[in-house]
């Protein structure tokens, strides 16, 4: 089988382009990540693997994505020891995708282009909100936007960690679509200057538990 082949010499990357129906917010990206790897096994791909003990297959992902939030146009690079025309690799996977996963592109990148995660400048998100109307929407986005600092803390297991989250909000609107009101919002994803939709959503007063988050697309530097 082509897909127990455990190479580092691989000779093309193939960039993909998925979306995922809503039901799969809640999965993690360790989950999702698994996902993509057995749905490539499955298709007998001639995958390129790490060396060491546990070989992984060598792929990798634009930016992760938070749990209860999901997205309609995720990248995903795999890297393979055997050429391959994008069509062919397409009609290997998509049968055996697992549900709420669906392909929307499949190309030929670079082998010496840059990581996605060094590439990536943007998330682009939109945030369907409950219990608030188009103009208390609206009133919110233009506090947000008129403040010159915004400082957010961060808090995990360890530690809390203020933040300046105004530098990182490129773009922020609200919209109203279907007869829902929601926000839109560009966000940086740079490597150490990133913010998540939820704490720009927090900073607003706006019930994180009660919006419908998901992300648009990712923005690359060209």
């Amino acid at each position: 089988m082509r897909g127990t082949i455990k190479s580092s010499r691989p000779i093309q990357r193939i960039r993909i382009t998925f979306s995922m129906d809503p039901m799969l917010r809640f999965v993690s990206h360790l989950d999702m990540v698994k996902a993509w790897e057995r749905t490539f096994r499955r298709a007998d791909l001639p995958m390129a693997f790490s060396q060491g003990f546990h070989p992984q297959p060598k792929m990798q992902f634009a930016a992760a994505l938070p749990v209860g939030i999901w997205g309609e146009a995720e990248l995903l690079d795999l890297w393979l020891v055997e050429k391959m025309h994008v069509g062919g690799f397409r009609g290997l996977v998509e049968p055996v995708l697992p549900p709420g996963l669906r392909l929307e592109d499949v190309r030929d990148v670079p082998m010496d282009e840059p990581a996605l995660q060094v590439s990536l400048l943007f998330g682009v998100y939109e945030a369907v909100v409950g219990g608030i109307g188009r103009e208390e929407v609206e009133h919110l986005v233009e506090e947000f936007l008129a403040r010159d600092r915004i400082v957010y803390t961060r808090r995990t297991r360890k530690k809390t960690k203020d933040v300046d989250i105004r530098p990182l909000v490129e773009r922020l609107e609200a919209f109203e679509k279907g007869g829902s009101v929601g926000i839109r919002m560009t966000l940086s994803h740079r490597a150490g200057a990133s913010v998540r939709a939820f704490d720009v959503l927090d900073v607003m007063g706006i019930d994180i538990f009660s919006t419908r988050v998901v992300r648009k697309g990712l923005v690359l530097s060209e």
